[in-house]
């Protein structure tokens, strides 16, 4: 895969976040995207965090070429790296990932542009463990407003957002931007007491990443692009296609088994 190659009339972006160190989830999902030929993977980050096999995860991600940011969690263990500390599973992932692993995580950037024009934060531009596209409420976790969004966006002058954190696949289009979560590889549901008690839950077994195919338009004005739910979806120069897939997963005894499916396309203006 060559990143650096020049996207003269199309690119297909594969989009990882929050794997927290499932290696298993992560193989097959990068295994998949190799067959659908993406020109470019970027990982929103909280790569290693997590009880499982931080270590398998750091080798698989250093075996592709992928743009990768940091996450609140990869911050986590690098500010932490050579401190005691009583959270046993900190505890358990700074033994096994090694210093090379420490050196990434501690070089990666907090957010990132891409030549192609598209902003990756983790959480927010200003905060990694912020939502962006979620706010929560006392016993629920619902969407920001459009002006919330637009506000957390402000200084971001790139048309759209690549964002995580969340764990939730979504694509929100507010009257200029477009922000895609391609939700969690790795952890489909969680709780946390910050900044207040809440539960992040997806309600199924599937590690899910995202397709995002931007194609570049020679004709100028509005284009016919295709359809979503049913409906002719109009855009103007440049449109992208984003793509959710999920991989189900069946554990039985010792051993993991992937299924791929694919979840309801979205198509949205790209300007």
């Amino acid at each position: 895969m060559n990143n650096n190659k020049k996207y003269d009339n199309k690119m297909r972006i594969a989009v990882i976040s929050d794997v927290h160190g499932n290696s298993w989830a992560l193989k097959n999902v990068l295994i998949d995207i190799e067959k659908k030929k993406a020109d470019l993977i970027v990982n929103l980050g909280d790569s290693l965090y997590g009880p499982l096999n931080p270590k398998e995860t750091y080798d698989l991600l250093q075996s592709y070429d992928i743009k990768s940011i940091s996450g609140n969690q990869d911050r986590n263990i690098v500010e932490n790296f050579d401190k005691k500390h009583e959270n046993s599973t900190l505890r358990f992932v700074v033994d096994e990932l090694n210093e090379n692993a420490f050196f990434w995580l501690k070089s990666l950037p907090k957010s990132m542009v891409l030549d192609c024009g598209v902003f990756m934060c983790h959480g927010t531009p200003n905060s990694d463990t912020t939502y962006l596209l979620e706010k929560l409420c006392d016993g629920y976790v619902t969407v920001n407003s459009e002006q919330t969004i637009e506000e957390l966006l402000q200084n971001v002058t790139q048309k759209t957002i690549f964002c995580g954190h969340s764990h939730t696949h979504r694509t929100i289009e507010t009257s200029n931007k477009i922000i895609i979560n391609s939700g969690s590889v790795g952890l489909q549901a969680y709780d946390d007491d910050l900044p207040m008690y809440h539960k992040i839950q997806n309600f199924n077994r599937n590690a899910h990443c995202c397709i995002v195919e931007r194609l570049l338009l020679a004709s100028i004005g509005l284009l016919s692009v295709g359809t979503c739910g049913g409906k002719k979806a109009r855009c103007s120069q440049a449109t992208v296609m984003c793509i959710f897939y999920s991989f189900s997963i069946c554990v039985r005894k010792s051993f993991i088994c992937w299924s791929f499916k694919p979840v309801p396309s979205f198509i949205v203006s790209f300007v």
